[in-house]
């Protein structure tokens, strides 16, 4: 049955293969469609690809949608619209672009550093509104007459509100900036300068007729503005609704049943974003504290926390900072670790005795990812913030040419450099003189420049807005201790973590037997699983956004499909591109996990994809666990004290999410 409403053809467009090929399988104009010039020139362009240029590869890609070649080339040749109506309520919301009774919303919040770009959000105002008068509504429901909580609707609104511009912009920007220099050229613009000429742009959108002609232009950017207006209602909803079932237990766990005060931000997401929009997110209160909102389970967290303290009880050395959690099995709460400067020498000694200690722990674990990001110098406390990337299962990364190669890889994979703590470079080899810029949990990162050439903005505000590429400078992490206003340099106490490492090590050594009953508990525990660079999605998601692909979803598509660029090389990555594809072009960072003790993979959506693993990685620690002796111990010290005095051994081809 074809569409018959006129209002909804444009947004077609925005269909992405995988559903067109779905609709095209159950309608009966599958073979209609007579393969044109265009359907075989985009045929071309998408074989094209370096990935797609051997064929196999191209085959295999074809099977996961349920195609043979030639009825890929028919889907490319039929109009999107002739495929049947698709059970989307984006499709519906987008066709009805009339505003909301908005009045008694409070203006949006538009932080400082945002600026005149704000006004980019009028292009999506009326589902803007109607998002947020949803939410107000959902939140109403929530707080009910509850005294007890820290927000009501209104206040709770306002604060999400906050987190909108962030959000959003990052999607509309770049379009609309094209769209700003056509209507310039075009003498569109009134006004005597620069930011006149961007009001006038601004109020353009204001326009409903020409709001509607730009999102009848850009259907995927309509779209994709609207699933993330959605989940922004969704995921708010969530939190907020949590929040209130748990809050006799978050006062009595986590403020020793006293009153932290009224909610007075609500942070949008400190972190990537998975799994339909979600991100960790930090929330404070009037008082000045502040909590630690996670959309996970905290299994494997709390069992940490629980290993530390027995550590801790077998003495030796400094003992480490143990947090607070409330693990609810979907999502929990965690203390929050506020960075903190040492006091004296003495207390900048004492953090780097334990965070040799703590290398050691994650050394036995298996960890990865533990960069600056993801570790809080509270005082003299080293305090790893995020551990979902414990017990991360060996990936196979493909086959080596050389056999050096190997050997250095898997030399790597079996030693604390793969942890993540110690120092090792990215970004070297972009094509251009760089020499990579150290990301480690030892780094100082503040003032050095990014590992990839980001989007920068110039011109904000103005009819000369334009947008530049280059590496930014980053902003310094709160991973490092500080004294007197200055942060040290991990160099100068080699000493201080070898000494926490080998006495950590030895009491993991020592008492192997009730180390490995301790880590029983980890076995079902979700625990995620790195298959490529996060920083990898993040700008091939980053380019998904320019406007050439947001016209017609296959464009988008087409660009996704560089996923399949590493597969040759990486073969176990075939049977995973379809859901990074669909995460990608749902604006999410692909996710997967498993549990120690499975050789299965899951997708963000719950999917399994079994024995994707070569072994569970609880065997893997527990061999690691099984070896831990002097020798092996001599061989971590002499790789922590090289890599602290040298970094010869800092490379990126060394795989450190493996």
């Amino acid at each position: 049955m074809h569409d018959s409403n006129p209002d909804l053809i444009d947004w077609h467009r925005a269909l992405t293969l995988a559903e067109r090929a779905a609709l095209a399988s159950a309608s009966p104009t599958r073979g209609e469609a007579v393969a044109d010039d265009l359907a075989r020139h985009r045929l071309a362009e998408w074989r094209g690809q370096t990935a797609f240029q051997s064929g196999t590869l191209w085959d295999l890609h074809l099977a996961d949608l349920g195609l043979d070649e030639e009825a890929f080339e028919r889907l490319l040749a039929l109009p999107p619209d002739r495929l049947g109506a698709p059970p989307a309520d984006w499709m519906a919301e987008l066709a009805d672009p009339r505003p909301v009774d908005a009045a008694a919303l409070e203006a949006l919040p538009v932080p400082p550093e945002i600026g005149g770009a704000a006004g980019f959000l009028e292009l999506i105002r009326p589902f803007l509104d109607r998002a947020r008068v949803r939410l107000r509504e959902d939140l109403a429901v929530i707080a009910g007459d509850r005294a007890d909580l820290p927000f009501t609707a209104d206040s709770a609104l306002r604060l999400a509100g906050e987190t909108l511009p962030y959000r959003l912009l990052p999607l509309l920007s770049r379009t609309l900036v094209l769209e700003l220099n056509v209507a310039r050229l075009q003498g569109l613009l009134a006004g005597e300068t620069p930011q006149q000429r961007f009001a006038a742009f601004v109020e353009r959108l204001r326009d409903p007729a020409n709001a509607d002609a730009i999102r009848r232009e850009y259907p995927v950017l309509a779209r994709q503005a609207v699933r993330d207006l959605e989940l922004f209602r969704e995921s708010t909803a969530e939190i907020l609704a949590r929040l209130a079932a748990d809050w006799p237990a978050i006062r009595e766990g986590f403020f020793a049943g006293g009153d932290p005060g009224a909610l007075t931000a609500l942070d949008g997401g400190a972190g990537d974003r998975h799994r339909r929009g979600r991100s960790v997110r930090i929330l404070t209160f009037a008082s000045g504290a502040r909590l630690v909102y996670k959309p996970r389970s905290l299994a494997v967290e709390a069992h940490f926390q629980e290993l530390l303290a027995w550590v801790n009880a077998a003495g030796g050395h400094p003992g480490f900072r143990t947090l607070a959690m409330l693990d609810r099995g979907e999502y929990g709460w965690m203390e929050f670790a506020a960075a903190a400067p040492c006091e004296s020498r003495a207390d900048v000694a004492r953090f780097h005795e334990r965070l040799g200690g703590l290398l050691a722990l994650l050394y036995a674990l298996a960890a990865t990812d533990c960069h600056y990001e993801n570790l809080i110098a509270a005082g003299e406390h080293p305090v790893v913030v995020d551990l979902e990337s414990l017990f991360h299962p060996q990936i196979q990364r493909g086959r080596r040419t050389r056999p050096q190669e190997d050997l250095r890889s898997q030399f790597a994979l079996h030693s604390v450099l793969r942890v993540g703590l110690l120092p090792f470079q990215v970004g070297q080899g972009e094509g251009d003189d760089f020499e990579g810029v150290d990301i480690s949990g030892v780094a100082a990162v503040a003032g050095q420049p990014t590992p990839q050439k980001v989007i920068q903005w110039m011109g904000t505000g103005t009819d000369e807005m334009h947008v530049v590429r280059d590496r930014g400078i980053m902003e310094g992490g709160q991973n490092r201790p500080t004294l007197g206003g200055e942060a040290v340099q991990v160099g100068e106490f080699r000493d201080e973590m070898t000494n926490g490492f080998a006495a950590v090590y030895r009491v993991l050594a020592e008492g192997r037997e009730e180390l490995g009953r301790r880590l029983a508990p980890f076995a079902d525990d979700p625990v995620r699983v790195v298959l490529r660079p996060t920083q990898i999605y993040g700008l091939l998601l980053q380019e998904s956004y320019h406007p050439d692909f947001l016209r017609d979803a296959l464009d988008r598509d087409r660009l996704l499909d560089r996923l399949w660029l590493e597969a040759e090389a990486q073969p176990a990555l075939e049977r995973v591109i379809a859901a990074e594809h669909r995460d990608l072009s749902e604006g999410d960072i692909p996710f997967f996990s498993t549990f120690p003790a499975s050789r299965d993979l899951w997708t963000s959506r719950g999917e399994r994809i079994p024995d994707f693993l070569e072994e569970p990685s609880f065997d893997l620690v527990r061999r690691r666990v099984d070896l831990l002796g002097e020798e092996d111990l001599r061989r971590q010290l002499w790789l922590l004290r090289l890599s602290l005095g040298t970094q010869l051994l800092n490379r990126d081809d060394l795989a450190w999410t493996s």
